[in-house]
């Protein structure tokens, strides 16, 4: 996603444009395609064609153009465990019309492993932001830099940086923000790096001089990247810088929560955790897993969440009453991975060797 003035962008298999109102501001909902070919090269794929969608974008100060760049797919599981590739390079889309997204820097080739270190390559971007002036901030991260370009795509200058996952630039100050941590891509997994998760502070005179350095508050990180199985090693982090706010603030996605901090001088001081927040607003915890069950019971219209890893006897689910708003823990019969209800309002349990009936009345067997 990226706004500018009053356009919300949302890019992934085509451009999707929004007003803050909700509406479409005058355009057309649909916009061009925004993602790219590739193939999936996973041995059990057998060279299945896939479609890769960008990870981040920014648009323009004048509202005119999209960037985006950060393409990537996942390869799944495999012997030596999760792959993920990346394309790079950068595109551009008009933001109010419908036509193509055109290459702005760097390659769309899919099975490019190494795409150079020249001042017109790039080597697995994963992000990118505007200034005032209409110049253009890639992080480029498999060559450990920012690149600059100008709004015709030529490169003003190379900001040496410690594995940048995600740039910002300051609208009004033009201090630049270049967040570093570990992200599996092949230049990572092939040297066994180790990242700190940082947050490095230039200052917007053009010289770039680092005025402060602040480790990222990331719940359960690790400094190297390990292909192993479940979620791949760094895209289960996320930040955003909010420049609109008196102090600049820091919105930071880790561990299943969003917490706000604001850049102070010698710390990052939590303004907000909005996982506690939840928590204590809906008396439940945070789930285990990614992965939820969501059921309804047609004869009660109650709503049932599970969080799909159950394994023990006793484990429990969120029953919902949209009507009066309320909630409460219900306790299963024994650990289930999947719910659902008939429409006589009994209840399946499924594990992966047997479903039950109960009667969610009492939770006896039927």
């Amino acid at each position: 996603m990226a706004v500018g003035g009053t356009r919300i962008a949302l890019a992934a298999l085509r451009l999707i444009r929004l007003a803050p109102d909700g509406s479409t501001g005058g355009l057309e909902f649909n916009g061009p395609k925004t993602s790219l070919p590739a193939v999936n090269q996973h041995y059990c794929e057998g060279g299945k064609p896939i479609e890769a969608f960008p990870r981040a974008a920014a648009v323009s100060p004048d509202g005119k153009w999209l960037y985006l760049t950060g393409y990537t797919w996942d390869e799944g599981g495999s012997t030596a465990g999760n792959a993920q590739r990346w394309i790079h390079g950068v595109l551009r889309v008009g933001l109010d019309g419908q036509g193509t997204t055109n290459l702005f820097v760097g390659t769309t080739g899919w099975n490019v492993p190494n795409a150079g270190n020249g001042p017109d390559k790039l080597n697995s971007p994963m992000s990118v932001a505007c200034d005032s002036q209409g110049r253009v901030y890639v992080a480029d991260y498999g060559n450990n830099r920012v690149q600059v370009f100008t709004p015709d795509g030529k490169l003003q200058e190379s900001i040496p940086a410690n594995r940048p996952a995600h740039v910002a630039v300051h609208p009004k100050t033009g201090e630049i923000y270049v967040f570093s941590w570990a992200m599996l891509c092949d230049v990572l997994d092939s040297k066994k790096e180790a990242v700190e998760a940082m947050l490095t502070c230039l200052d917007g005179s053009g010289q770039h001089k680092k005025t402060s350095e602040y480790r990222l508050p990331f719940l359960n990180y690790g400094s190297a990247p390990s292909r192993a199985y479940g979620p791949t090693p760094g895209m289960q982090y996320r930040v955003e810088m909010d420049s609109w706010s008196d102090a600049p603030t820091l919105w930071v996605i880790s561990g299943g929560s969003i917490k706000v901090f604001v850049i102070e001088k010698d710390k990052l001081a939590l303004k907000k955790d909005f996982g506690s927040v939840a928590a204590k607003a809906i008396g439940c915890d945070v789930p285990s897993s990614g992965r939820q069950r969501l059921s309804v019971n047609p004869r009660t219209g109650k709503v049932y969440i599970m969080d799909g890893m159950g394994t023990a006897a006793g484990d429990r689910i969120v029953e919902i009453d949209p009507v009066k708003g309320k909630d409460r823990y219900v306790d299963l019969p024994f650990g289930a991975e999947d719910i659902c209800f008939d429409i006589n309002g009994l209840a399946y349990l499924r594990t992966g060797e047997m479903v039950v009936r109960y009667d969610p009345a009492n939770w006896r067997e039927v």
